[in-house]
């Protein structure tokens, strides 16, 4: 909606009681991340079970009509048309954005808009001073449980289907693009080590290796090559302490784990091209990407029922479970009872996982595109 359409509509309204929609979120039954049994993974809702945002009162005229000063007079109502204010059409229409993301199944797309408008440190201050618009902000929470909930659901369901038997032999049979299918090694415990897990896989799936090194000679030279301070000192412990309380990063440590830019970078520094590539927003995009041989690493936002927050932060934030990121590669896709699933190869649990393309969707917030023209060995 353009500005003009906001002023005109704001010159329109009256004011009114204005309630959040009642929304039901209920616990999500999770499965096991490891389990040694077949669990049947618990599917998404097939109907998206959300009412509309929070109403805005109706178009009125600008001046109330002889009747109507009549009821107030007599029946000793004291109401006036008054403008609502533009910030109540904007957050209004930010609701309506995100509900058609979620009804059309883009939640990474919707997370994205409720972070920055209702759920971030810049909207929590917003809504702090301008408690009349808290209405909205509790409408952005019930979306955001929502969609955290539909987000733990399809993560699951791909680590669930990992250990399923007959996904398990469809997959061994021949896969039809990509790579075969492999074991994925289980990282090493509290390490945030996935990206290079799913390096050394890419590499392993694709070139292989020149001269065989593992993830520790990896993040080695990750080390030798990405560590600096990005305010120079040597002082390291009043670096960590500025960033602690700033909640900024102010050192670079690859033992830390990598970031996206990052992660390109080590892939180009073992003589390897990589870029950020959107995730395909169609099933059709992913299948042709395959075909052209694009090697494409997987970066998730998901939720698990093993972190939830403390009471004080779900208040705060307006959700339930700690936000976590996650790196996977994407091994290839194979058919099984008439539709795709697709190979990911999650050091996380340990195991290639199985999930649809509306699954993925779901939890790939990034993915990059690797390649490696041949046999990979660590540079001296």
């Amino acid at each position: 909606m353009n500005p003009a359409s906001l002023l005109a509509l704001a010159a329109l309204a009256w004011t009114a009681e204005i309630a959040p929609v009642p929304v039901v979120v209920g616990p999500v039954p999770v499965a096991p991340v490891a389990g040694a049994a077949w669990t049947a993974p618990v599917p998404s809702p097939a109907a998206f079970p959300l009412a509309l945002p929070v109403a805005l009162p109706a178009a009125a005229p600008r001046s109330p009509t002889l009747l109507q000063r009549l009821g107030a007079l007599f029946g000793g109502a004291n109401r006036s048309p008054h403008a609502l204010a533009v910030e109540h059409l904007a957050a209004f229409e930010s609701l309506q954005q995100v509900h058609g993301k979620l009804a059309a199944g883009e939640r990474q797309a919707a997370l994205d808009d409720l972070d920055r408008l209702f759920t971030g440190k810049r909207a929590r201050d917003w809504y702090a001073g301008n408690p009349d618009y808290a209405h909205y902000r509790a409408q952005g929470f019930a979306y955001y449980r929502h969609a955290e909930r539909l987000v733990m659901a399809d993560y699951e369901a791909g680590v669930a289907r990992a250990v399923d038997p007959a996904l398990l032999y469809s997959a061994k049979a021949a896969p039809v693009f990509g790579h075969s299918y492999r074991e994925t090694e289980l990282q090493e415990k509290d390490a945030p080590w996935c990206a290079y897990h799913a390096l050394l896989n890419a590499i392993r799936a694709s070139s292989g290796f020149g001269e065989p090194f593992d993830v520790r000679a990896l993040v080695g030279f990750a080390k030798r090559l990405l560590d600096r301070n990005v305010v120079p000192t040597h002082d390291d412990f009043s670096l960590g302490q500025v960033e602690a309380a700033m909640g900024v990063r102010l050192r670079v440590r690859a033992s830390h784990g990598l970031s996206d830019d990052n992660v390109d970078d080590v892939a180009r520094a073992l003589g390897g091209a990589a870029r950020a590539d959107g995730f395909p927003s169609t099933e059709a995009e992913l299948l042709d990407s395959f075909a052209r041989g694009e090697e494409r690493l997987l970066g998730f936002r998901f939720f698990h029922a093993r972190f939830p927050l403390p009471e004080s932060v779900r208040q705060e934030h307006g959700h339930d479970y700690e936000v976590l990121g996650h790196e996977g590669y994407l091994l290839g896709a194979f058919p099984h009872a008439g539709r795709w699933y697709y190979m990911v190869q999650d050091s996380g649990v340990g195991r290639t996982t199985f999930y649809t393309f509306a699954e993925l969707r779901s939890i790939v917030k990034r993915s990059e595109l690797v390649r490696f023209p041949g046999p990979v060995s660590l540079p001296p």
